[in-house]
């Protein structure tokens, strides 16, 4: 571990562990901490071992996988500062790549879907930020949120502020399951950790329609609470624009100015990522009826829509599955 990071002995002490060798297991621990996704481990075994303090709108998390294992993860609804504190882990998302080694630190933004490709000395502090805390912190105008860059920054720049934040702990009185009712002075600590993040990494207040999560016509809410209703079913436009209760084309340019994407490619995407997590969790061995099932009806574009998003082909991911 790099000694410029904080120790995290007052973590550890006082926080139960969830640890376990199964998969499916650990997925389910991190969905309800953070947002369900799909996990892939690629070595011969996991030994996942998750702390959490639940701070009620934040939260602490002590994270390691103990094996080579993928995360694909959702756009989130909350800022997550992430702390190597050993071993490797890539992060790819939509417009960069990186490799936070050990020493390293750096804050997602919401609304960022993205891929963690842990190694297995790989161990990390997360630190999860609702958008008001942080929205409070700065004093930002209505209509607007805080935007970081995708740099990385020394962890060590933490030292002091994470202590303190954990040395704050006693304050808080756990009940067994994690769950804290934090005090002033645990807010306080919070507020260190959060005012270096914003002196050392570059940021930018932007509008909140820029984001692709605030200001967002309803609309495209209607349309995409539909489309995760129902994962399996490959909807048309007009379909959606009439459930939406607007024209096709009106649903058209608004998927693409507050998306980026067309709503069969959202939906496409959708359906995309339920396939992977169906190869990757569930006790399956049939690829077409993996496809039928998520509403993929022509399974030679099932595949090459595949292998584009993900990088091998829905048998690869198949094979590569850890046999139970």
């Amino acid at each position: 571990m790099n000694p410029a990071i904080p120790q995290l002995d007052a973590l550890s002490r006082r926080l139960p562990m969830t640890r376990t060798g199964d998969a499916q297991v650990a997925r389910r621990c991190l969905d309800r901490v953070f947002a369900r996704h799909a996990l892939e481990v690629h070595g011969e075994s996991l030994d996942f071992a998750h702390q959490l303090l639940n701070l009620g709108e934040t939260s602490i998390s002590l994270l390691r996988y103990g094996s080579e294992a993928e995360v694909v993860a959702p756009p989130l609804d909350f800022y997550l500062l992430q702390i190597t504190l050993s071993g490797r882990v890539g992060l790819r998302a939509e417009g960069f790549e990186t490799v936070l080694e050990a020493g390293s630190a750096f804050i997602m933004n919401p609304n960022t879907a993205y891929r963690k490709l842990w190694d297995r000395e790989a161990q990390q502090i997360l630190l999860k930020i609702p958008r008001s805390r942080l929205a409070a912190r700065v004093g930002v105008a209505p209509g607007q949120v805080v935007e970081f860059a995708p740099d990385r920054l020394l962890a060590e720049r933490f030292a002091t502020p994470v202590h303190r934040l954990l040395d704050r702990l006693d304050d808080c009185s756990s009940d067994g399951s994690g769950r804290c009712k934090p005090s002033a002075a645990i807010r306080a600590g919070e507020n260190d950790v959060l005012d270096v993040v914003l002196a050392a990494l570059p940021h930018r207040l932007i509008a909140a329609k820029d984001t692709g999560s605030h200001a967002v016509p309803y609309y495209i809410w209607r349309a995409e609470r539909h489309l995760r209703a129902s994962p399996g079913v490959a909807v048309t436009t007009a379909t959606l624009a009439r459930l939406s209760g607007v024209s096709k084309r009106t649903l058209q340019e608004g998927f693409q100015r507050f998306r980026g994407r067309t709503p069969s490619q959202v939906s496409r995407d959708l359906r995309l990522d339920r396939a992977r997590a169906a190869l990757l969790e569930e006790a399956r061995e049939n690829v077409t009826a993996v496809a039928l099932e998520c509403g993929f009806s022509h399974l030679g574009r099932f595949a090459q829509s595949y292998a584009e998003r993900f990088g091998e082909t829905p048998s690869q991911t198949l094979r590569r599955r850890p046999s139970s």
